[in-house]
């Protein structure tokens, strides 16, 4: 159990998204409705959401009071015992038809439209875990058991530490993906940044880089699209800190192959350096927190580079540096799609399939407002696009 429940009327909304805020700001996981995504279960969402929550929120008012869901989710919270904190935002208790479940507890009076107190903050802290702050990126090896890439790759780059834990992927079988679910996420490095031009150039210029074929023998697939394709696409947009685009799946995997064994080569580590799998890309945007976009609730094109921004072509990656995940990852929404390392048909991240594989995190050319960091998608490993590049992960060996 790790988030707080808000139970509320869409008449409160203004009130709902200035608290929520409000719990982020000091900390506390939050989960909403408006988390739920599209073509999702509406009632199974939020009843799961309510038997992982540490406590419930309830904003009391005559709207709320006769809303049916309301009504669901205060009875299932107090069938399971769960913590409930209510505030009385309009009218009152005794009078209402429901609100006498709250008769014996210590409600908040904030009819004046003001945020609760921090006794309210201070008792929610006693049932619902906070976090400590954003994640820190790692650079240095001897704090964090990596060597340093800035030895084989130029700036910017660091890894930002990915905790374990879950996350819950939406089923997409309705568009061609695979089945949703809990999934469990050991713990990883997820680079702060998506791979730039003058990084993937290293690859490409490099002796033992993209020409040489033993790097390419992980799937026959690959091997058959390199001998098609021995040169690669140019870059969709010059500049060496923009994100590099115009690169397939093959091709994304194929630098991390290299990239594991520049790295081993100087350090010894046992790392192993992969596209991330939609499990890992989905919890270093969002961590365990029930929100859209890495930075929120709501979606801000000051936090990001999408069609909302204006500025119709990529960005350097070092942007949006406010519009980080919970772990400071930037760019997991706008700017380019990145590639997963998963089978978007099945799941597996088997390499011996040419089915399309997974996307996630949308692009410059897409609406923001409609893309959030649950959204999925998948395409065809051979696709290459102005729109679409990648970032890479790591696991350390024992």
């Amino acid at each position: 159990m790790t988030h707080v429940f808000i139970s509320y009327s869409r008449r409160d909304s203004i009130y709902m998204r200035q608290l929520t805020e409000q719990l982020l700001s000091r900390g506390f996981n939050v989960w909403m409705d408006e988390s739920v995504d599209y073509g999702e279960d509406w009632w199974r969402a939020i009843s799961r959401a309510i038997r992982e929550a540490s406590a419930v929120v309830v904003i009391m008012t005559p709207e709320s009071d006769k809303s049916r869901w309301v009504q669901r989710e205060i009875t299932l919270a107090d069938e399971l015992g769960k913590p409930t904190f209510p505030l009385l935002l309009e009218g009152d208790v005794l009078s209402s038809e429901h609100w006498t479940i709250f008769v014996r507890t210590q409600y908040i009076d904030v009819r004046d439209g003001t945020m609760p107190q921090d006794d309210f903050f201070v008792g929610l802290d006693s049932h619902a875990p906070r976090r400590t702050g954003r994640g820190a990126r790692v650079t240095d090896k001897t704090t964090s058991g990596l060597p340093d890439i800035s030895e084989t790759l130029p700036a910017p780059f660091a890894w930002c530490e990915i905790p374990n834990g879950f996350v819950i992927l939406t089923d997409a079988r309705s568009y061609g993906g695979t089945t949703g679910g809990k999934y469990p996420v050991d713990s990883f490095y997820m680079a702060r940044y998506p791979v730039t031009n003058s990084q993937y150039q290293k690859f490409v210029d490099a002796n033992d880089g993209y020409q040489q074929v033993s790097w390419w023998d992980f799937s026959p697939e690959a091997q058959t699209w390199r001998e098609k394709h021995p040169n690669p696409l140019n870059t969709g947009f010059a500049g060496d800190d923009l994100p590099r685009t115009n690169v397939t799946w093959y091709e994304g995997m194929t630098f991390c192959r290299w990239l594991t064994a520049q790295v081993n080569a100087k350090s010894e580590s046992g790392l192993i350096i992969s596209l991330p799998t939609e499990q890992q890309w989905q919890r270093a945007a969002v961590g365990d927190l029930y929100i859209a976009y890495p930075w929120g609730t709501n979606f801000d094109r000051r936090m990001c580079n999408a069609d909302e921004s204006g500025i119709g072509k990529p960005t350097p990656v070092t942007r949006y540096l406010n519009g980080a995940s919970p772990y400071d990852v930037v760019d997991m929404i706008g700017n380019v799609w990145e590639w997963c390392l998963t089978d978007w048909k099945t799941g597996s991240t088997d390499f011996q399939s040419d089915n399309p594989r997974s996307v996630r995190g949308s692009s410059w050319f897409d609406t923001g407002k409609a893309i959030r960091a649950t959204t999925r998608d998948g395409f065809n490993a051979a696709h290459a696009s102005n729109f679409l590049g990648f970032r890479v992960v790591c696991v350390v060996g024992e």
